[in-house]
């Protein structure tokens, strides 16, 4: 919702103190239109548009964090609502077992590393002579097996010789023994050989011949050696000077390709090792606080618990959303302000850091998403160690900080002009008491029953009716009761001598009373509180603002009637522009500080008391007090329109 906001009041993202600008106004018996006089004086301030929105404080991230392995929980190092840094230790897992494996990984690249370097290193003179005599040797080895093998052959001939003799003297006397054995069958069918015939000794002793001859030759040849010899000395000669060459060469590309892979392999499995027992320890992520704590000493947890989370509260911000027609004026940058509910309307300062830049459609209502970063810092040069925190929203703004006028001086910081050094909760109070007290009849009826036996219960018993909250009548009570609250309507203490209850006086001309959040309020700030929040946009600076009623209209064109000092009055041709609240821009040849005079446009009759005149009001709301105008549904003298709205 976007509203214009017209008053004098303070506020302190400007860094600046308003004026209140309440009209004078007469008291006692009846007086004429001629005869009352009324004057307002010419304020130069700061005209402010504003965009409004609702939202919660939000923390700038939020972590939920858990362990990256499973394991059992044997430390939690912090609670929740406990600070902390980034990079410190939250909670521990058991890690006997991790450890273990660090180990294993770091002895396997220990091993890896040295295959590593023997590949990559180059020969020494050493290595090369030795593998030059590892070859020479099977070299000498290859020649010998050789040699033996023809030797063998050799061998082998000498003494298989006589088995050829042998095998032809067999066949002879197997040819013969034939022969005898025919010829005996031919003279006699029944015959039989004679084992003693000399054809049948001669055969046999061919036969034993033979075969002892035959046994020598394989005696012989089977050990003196075989081609197996030479080639098991081949063998050993080929891989000795592949070795050699190696040596000599180095490795090759894939032999070098091989033992890197391998190294590389073994610094995986120890980052992985690593990796898993770093798993085992929560460390804060960023600076911040610990929210929530779900883990607890003896704990079983997987890597999917979540065990802390942590939010970064060093950037608090709201998120508020924002109608389709108003976000147009929204910019980054812009500044705000921020209205905290569960701290009695504590005020901190902002400024917009993020626009949506697409909206969301409810019901055919299209919003946008702003985001509003609250400033949470502490002014350490300020009186008090406070933080600069603005007014209640509302109004002209003073372009400069100035002292009051009439005499009074600028309020100092963290200080308001409110009786007995009313706070933030006093002023709430004191606008809840003011609004009821309209209620009730004004201050007449007021005063009408304080005067009265019982006055005073019955007066809080109606200020309860009213709808004012326990707490304000408290606040009310520790103040001084109603009569404290007579002479602050009486002499105008909250402005610093402005807005009587008699209406005389200057109404409003004291400084308006600041807010300060101070570090012990900042610190009551939580994740999740209610924000209002007030978008300031369309600043209006350095303009000049008087009193509407003081502006006056006649065929020659506009103008105001200003004091000449004398006692007589000057007319000077003004240019009106925004009015709002009582209260109107105007350009001409006017300067700041100018008393302008208000014409009557009624009179009464008969003996009257006037109004509650709240223009030093403005100084407890921040905003605009009510001056000494008309106020509605009270007697005449000092009322509202003169001065702007009540801040808030």
């Amino acid at each position: 919702m976007r509203k214009l906001l017209i008053g004098v009041g303070a506020l302190l993202l400007l860094g600046s103190v308003a004026l209140l600008v309440i009209p004078l106004a007469g008291t006692g018996s009846a007086q004429t239109a001629s005869a009352t006089t009324r004057t307002a004086t010419v304020q130069r301030t700061t005209l402010y548009d504003t965009v409004e929105g609702s939202g919660s404080v939000t923390a700038e991230q939020v972590s939920a964090l858990s362990f990256e392995v499973a394991g059992t929980v044997t430390q939690v190092l912090v609670e929740m609502g406990d600070e902390v840094t980034e990079g410190q230790v939250l909670a521990v897992l058991d890690t006997g077992d991790l450890e273990y494996d660090v180990r294993l990984a770091e002895m396997s690249l220990r091993i890896q590393q040295a295959d590593y370097d023997e590949a990559t290193s180059p020969a020494t003179a050493e290595e090369i002579a030795q593998a030059e005599a590892q070859l020479a040797q099977a070299l000498s080895q290859l020649e010998s097996a050789q040699a033996d093998l023809e030797n063998v052959e050799d061998q082998r001939l000498t003494s298989c010789a006589s088995l050829d003799t042998a095998e032809e003297t067999l066949a002879d006397a197997q040819t013969n023994y034939d022969e005898y054995v025919m010829a005996g069958y031919d003279q006699d069918p029944a015959f039989v050989p004679d084992p003693d015939s000399s054809e049948a000794k001669a055969l046999a002793n061919a036969q034993a011949s033979y075969d002892k001859a035959d046994a020598q030759c394989r005696l012989s040849t089977s050990t003196l050696g075989s081609t197996t010899a030479l080639e098991i000395a081949q063998a050993n000669y080929d891989q000795t000077l592949a070795s050699y060459n190696d040596v000599i060469d180095g490795p090759s590309e894939t032999e070098l390709l091989q033992a890197e892979v391998k190294l590389q392999q073994s610094q995986l499995q120890l980052e992985q090792a690593q990796d898993a027992l770093d798993g085992a320890t929560l460390y804060a992520p960023y600076d911040g606080v610990v929210t929530a704590v779900n883990i607890v000493v003896g704990q079983e947890v997987s890597a999917t618990t979540m065990a802390i989370t942590v939010a970064d509260t060093s950037r608090l911000h709201i998120d508020v959303s924002v109608d389709e027609l108003d976000v147009t004026s929204v910019e980054q940058g812009l500044q705000a302000n921020i209205t905290l509910q569960a701290l009695d309307n504590l005020v901190v300062t902002g400024s917009v850091r993020q626009i949506a830049p697409s909206g969301s459609s409810s019901q055919g209502l299209v919003t946008y998403t702003v985001r509003v970063d609250m400033d949470t810092t502490v002014d350490e040069t300020a009186p008090g160690d406070t933080a600069a925190a603005p007014a209640a929203p509302g109004g002209f703004v003073p372009a400069q900080g100035s002292a009051a006028a009439s005499g009074d001086t600028a309020a100092t910081a963290g200080s308001a002009a409110a009786p007995g050094g009313m706070g933030q909760g006093g002023m709430s109070a004191m606008r809840e008491i003011f609004t009821a007290i309209q209620t009730m009849g004004g201050a007449q009826a007021v005063t009408a029953m304080l005067a009265e036996d019982g006055g005073e219960d019955t007066f809080y018993a109606q200020l309860t009716e009213a709808g004012v909250s326990e707490e304000a009548i408290t606040a009310l009570k520790d103040m001084g009761g109603p009569a404290a609250l007579i002479e602050m309507m009486a002499n105008g203490p909250m402005g610093q001598g402005g807005g009587g209850f008699a209406g005389g006086g200057q109404a409003g001309t004291g400084q308006s009373a600041t807010t300060q959040a101070t570090a012990a309020d900042l610190s009551l700030i939580r994740l999740g509180m209610t924000a209002d929040v007030e978008v300031i946009v369309n600043m209006e600076e350095n303009v000049l603002v008087v009193s509407t009623s003081a502006i006056q209209r006649d065929t020659a064109g506009t103008y105001v009637m200003v004091d000449d000092g004398n006692g007589g009055q000057t007319r000077v041709a003004v240019t009106p522009g925004t009015t709002k609240s009582g209260m109107t821009v105007i350009e001409g040849d006017i300067s700041e500080g100018a008393v302008v005079y208000i014409p009557e446009t009624s009179s009464t009759s008969g003996s009257t008391t006037s109004g509650l005149g709240m223009g030093g009001f403005g100084a407890l709301t921040g905003g605009g007090g009510m001056g000494g105008g008309q106020m509605p549904a009270m007697p005449s003298g000092g009322g509202m329109p003169a001065g702007g709205p009540p801040g808030g």
